[in-house]
């Protein structure tokens, strides 16, 4: 196990309680933090594991460490999200005298549904006024890189909404919170429990923690963290979280990156219209000059279909499981519904191809829709639905995306241009596919949101609208 990180994890927030009865233990816990939590005379431990494979798997191959941690009684483990977990809990009114959130960073849209203000709201819910909210971040006992900076300043940012706080700062920032004003234990206090309830540890003693927890490490880094300026706020909807948390391992892994993604990092819907109206002048001058008209229309249509479609695609993924919690079958029939839908427009548009007059027309018709599903599906993914409407909503995009393909080769080749139609227009598909895939995770979703992306793929859609119809003749 790593010691120093597990006895940070559970020390800080175990000795801080009064009386932990009940603990909630979110992520990594078989191989060192159980066994750290159970040497405390609590009632029970919960730990949400999503991947119940994970415990056979140290079931069958078994340390004395993890026999003695999975057979103590008042361990138990439910298969589920962590975050659908905290929710049902929530609603049901159950509480909990500690959370310990023990996960990675956020940096996947999956690991940032842990660090949001709903998932913080729901928190809040299960811990009564004593209760300690538990995590770590990545911190240094020296310099913040401003990418360390706004890591740490968007997920403190939010976690004020809903909880009072205090960090003991270092190479792991422990983040200690409560819903009424969190007193900080002092660590003779702290030390003082720890031997009044019979627990022993290895790293953690007095003079760790009186260092850990010093007035000017603790000033040190309230001054540090004041550097963050940015104004967002982590949500389900605007994970601003993960481009952050990526952020900073570029910054570590790929240095070259850094200019790029502070850059990057000012986006905002508004600058987004802007970055869309100034690419549908630069389309508009490429068919002046070329003197292109309904293959240039055709070829556009696909290209921000292409785009579209899969951005679509992941934001209503990434929807579902914030909403719904992490269920891979589920995503795999999300995936499943998307191609479905994809194959069914691709169909009926093959076999009424020969019987369509007016293909120009007939795709100024799909663009529209294909626009005005981007503001239908702001509207839904704004809102908790039932889930079966997820599996219908994404179908949409692929099934125009399937209509549009064969009507857009039908154009090209009416144009004269049969030899290159079909692996030319491919290839314009997936460039967009490509592009929404990079953009849309790592840009457009954690920094515009989910809303605001929806509606900058409406006027992207509405742009290609207007092209389609000016390429008509």
């Amino acid at each position: 196990p790593d010691i120093w990180h597990t006895e940070d994890l559970v020390h800080f927030a175990m000795a801080s309680h009064p009386d932990p009865k009940t603990v909630l233990l979110i992520g990594g816990g078989a191989g060192g933090v159980v066994n750290e939590v159970l040497k405390y005379p609590v009632e029970k431990l919960i730990y949400a594991e999503l991947d119940p494979q994970l415990i056979r798997l140290i079931e069958s191959f078994p340390t004395e460490l993890t026999k003695k941690e999975l057979s103590d009684r008042r361990l138990e483990i439910k298969y589920i999200d962590g975050a659908l977990l905290a929710r049902k809990m929530a609603s049901f009114g159950e509480k909990v005298d500690v959370v310990m959130l023990n996960l990675p960073i956020p940096s996947t849209l999956q690991l940032n549904r842990f660090y949001t203000k709903e998932f913080y709201d729901a928190l809040r819910r299960i811990l009564p006024e004593d209760g300690i909210l538990v995590f770590t971040l990545p911190g240094s006992p020296s310099a913040m890189s401003p990418e360390m900076t706004d890591l740490n300043g968007v997920i403190l940012k939010t976690l004020k909404i809903a909880f009072k706080t205090f960090v003991v700062p270092g190479y792991s920032n422990v983040y200690l919170a409560s819903p009424q004003k969190f007193v900080e234990a002092p660590p003779a206090l702290l030390l003082e429990r720890m031997g009044e309830r019979g627990v022993t540890a290895k790293l953690f003693n007095r003079q760790y923690a009186e260092d850990r927890m010093g007035e000017q490490w603790v000033k040190w880094f309230g001054d540090s963290i004041s550097r963050y300026k940015g104004g967002r706020i982590n949500s389900d909807l605007v994970p601003v979280g993960t481009y952050y948390a990526v952020s900073y391992l570029n910054s570590m892994l790929s240095p070259e990156t850094i200019k790029l993604t502070r850059v990057l990092a000012g986006i905002n819907l508004p600058i987004l219209l802007l970055a869309i109206l100034a690419a549908g002048f630069l389309a508009i001058i490429v068919r002046k000059l070329f003197g292109l008209n309904r293959k240039f229309g055709a070829g556009w249509a696909v290209l921000t279909t292409g785009f579209t479609g899969m951005s679509l695609n992941l934001m209503v993924i990434y929807a579902y499981q914030s909403f719904m919690g992490f269920v891979f079958s589920h995503i795999a029939l999300l995936i499943a519904a998307f191609m479905a839908g994809l194959s069914l427009g691709g169909y009926a548009m093959t076999r009424s191809l020969k019987r369509t007059k007016d293909a120009p027309g007939l795709l100024v018709r799909i663009e529209t829709l294909a626009a005005a599903s981007c503001i239908a599906m702001a509207l839904l993914l704004a809102i908790r639905i039932p889930s079966w409407i997820y599996f219908a909503a994404v179908s949409v995009p692929g099934i125009l995306a399937g209509l549009e393909f064969p009507l857009a080769n039908k154009i090209y080749i009416e144009a004269g241009n049969k030899n290159e139609t079909g692996g030319l227009l491919y290839a314009v598909d997936l460039l967009g596919s490509w592009g929404a895939a990079l953009a849309t995770s790592f840009v457009l979703v954690p920094l515009v949101g989910i809303l605001g992306t929806c509606i900058a793929l409406a006027a992207l859609k509405t742009l290609s609208l207007a092209l389609v119809a000016s390429s008509k003749d």
